[in-house]
């Protein structure tokens, strides 16, 4: 049976049908995106660039159609990478002064060279609620707490918190590190390179400081640091300063250009109105010292089985009849870096956001077996919930109403989408399974294990393109999903 007669037969709701994309469709593109040419898709890099002409030639072999504004395949995303040379910093604090070791201090520069003779050091906490009020940030190094005060409701995220202060003229912003937390792992992180969008504000100067420098920094300004991270959880709690600080850093700073890549169908009766389906193509690169026997972070599963699926999602759609609405197929780019390639098509869409009307994101989709059912990261938040369950009932599978789901919603490409209110989802059967989606987060996630070789399962991924294709199709159908306004 032809991969056209398998697809009707799935739409057709034929629960014993093969499935219409197979796990070696799957594999083929995972093993090329994942493999050690690509030198783990870090954009920027030689191997990003081999993706993205990857990605390119298959949209060109399916047959979609260029999608980018210039009426090109690439959309331009204009990044800036920073990496850490040297870092110094002297606090004075209530007549005691601090020198930091180099080792329990790491910082990045806006500019290669950022020299300060000397600047408030203000104690912000997590910066959330009231903190804030009548504290005049401005030129002031800000130490800012990760996470939220206990028992907190909704507070904005950290990059929302770290946005603010920047706002307020903050010239400088410092995490201190919790104790247990591994130094070590932050500081690789830091130097294997921050990429950020050129577009965006930039403090001076950002990094953290390790659990014990930032003792050092409370005991001379009298206190203790797990006091004042728990005087900071109080409700009237208010940024304070508690000293001043002197700083010398030198950083390494490379501009460049990623690229989102978008492809398109066009619709039939409303080719002005789309549904978008997006996967990031980009992963960490190198991600280990020199010398490491494998300093590769391939990324298989996160995320090229997302663009492997889209991309076979894809193909299928172009072999059937044209729904009324356009399909758009977009692999972005700096999903890692904090969505800065979803964030780059939202400023600037190829087509009006506003007729956008509804977006599917694929993303770590190779970790569940057959036989789960469909679980959506977005339920809850959005109209498409009657659709997913109406396209898994049509192929044959169940819903999973749960939303335990959901915690992961800020750290896909959709959450940019649906901040500037586009509904978007990421469903699938692998957030059915979230025991073995944790396994697999503890473990090769963002690490040299996550590579092709290791028999990634598929089973699920596979099957989950019936529902795929059946999504889009009734999205993209005027008469099942109705336009409404925004």
């Amino acid at each position: 049976m032809g991969k056209i007669a398998l697809a009707i037969a799935c739409l057709a709701g034929a629960a014993d049908a093969e499935p219409p994309i197979s796990e070696a469709s799957l594999m083929r593109h995972i093993a090329t995106l994942a493999g050690d040419a690509m030198e783990g898709r870090r954009p920027g890099t030689a191997g990003g660039e081999r993706a993205v002409a990857y990605i390119v030639e298959q949209m060109q072999a399916i047959g979609l159609q260029p999608g980018a504004k210039d009426g090109g395949w690439l959309q331009p995303v204009k990044l800036v990478e920073r990496r850490p040379v040297s870092t110094g910093m002297t606090a004075s604090l209530g007549g005691t002064t601090v020198v930091l070791d180099p080792g329990d201090l790491i910082l990045i520069g806006r500019e290669a060279e950022t020299r300060i003779a000397s600047a408030p050091l203000i104690f912000a906490g997590f910066a959330t609620g009231a903190a804030l009020d009548g504290v005049d940030l401005k030129g002031a190094i800000v130490l800012l707490l990760a996470g939220k005060p206990q028992g907190a409701g909704e507070v904005p995220n950290m990059a929302e918190r770290r946005a603010e202060l920047v706002r307020r003229g903050a010239a400088g912003l410092i995490v201190p590190m919790a104790a247990g937390l591994p130094w070590a792992e932050v500081r690789r992180q830091y130097e294997a390179g921050r990429i950020v969008s050129a577009e965006a504000p930039e403090p001076g100067l950002q990094g953290a400081i390790s659990h014990f420098g930032w003792s050092r920094i409370a005991t001379a300004a009298g206190s203790e640091a797990m006091k004042l991270v728990a005087e900071a959880g109080t409700a009237d709690f208010r940024a304070r300063p508690i000293g001043h600080v002197a700083i010398d850093v030198r950083t390494e700073v490379h501009g460049f250009e990623s690229h989102n890549v978008i492809g398109r169908l066009a619709g039939t009766t409303r080719p002005d109105e789309a549904i978008l389906y997006l996967a990031h193509w980009d992963h960490l690169g190198l991600c280990r010292p020199a010398g490491t026997k494998d300093r590769i972070c391939n990324g298989a599963v996160d995320n090229a089985s997302g663009v492997a699926l889209m991309l076979e999602t894809a193909r299928l759609l172009a072999q059937a009849p044209r729904p009324g609405r356009s399909l758009m197929f977009m692999a972005t780019t700096a999903e890692e870096s904090g969505l800065l390639g979803a964030r780059a098509f939202v400023r600037d869409p190829p087509v009006p956001l506003g007729s956008i009307r509804a977006a599917i994101n694929f993303d770590t989709v190779a970790v569940a077996p057959r036989g789960r059912a469909i679980a959506t990261i977005g339920r809850g938040m959005t109209p498409l919930d009657p659709l997913v369950d109406a396209a898994a009932r049509a192929v044959g599978r169940t819903s999973d109403t749960r939303t335990v789901q959901n915690m992961l919603v800020e750290r896909q490409d959709g959450w940019a989408l649906i901040q500037a209110g586009v509904p978007a989802i990421m469903p699938g059967s692998a957030f059915a399974d979230m025991e073995r989606l944790n396994r697999f987060l503890a473990g090769d996630y963002h690490g040299p294990g996550d590579e092709a070789g290791k028999g990634i399962e598929l089973g699920g991924a596979a099957e989950d393109g019936a529902f795929f294709v059946m999504l889009g199709r009734l999205l993209a159908d005027p008469e099942r999903f109705p336009t409404v306004s925004r």
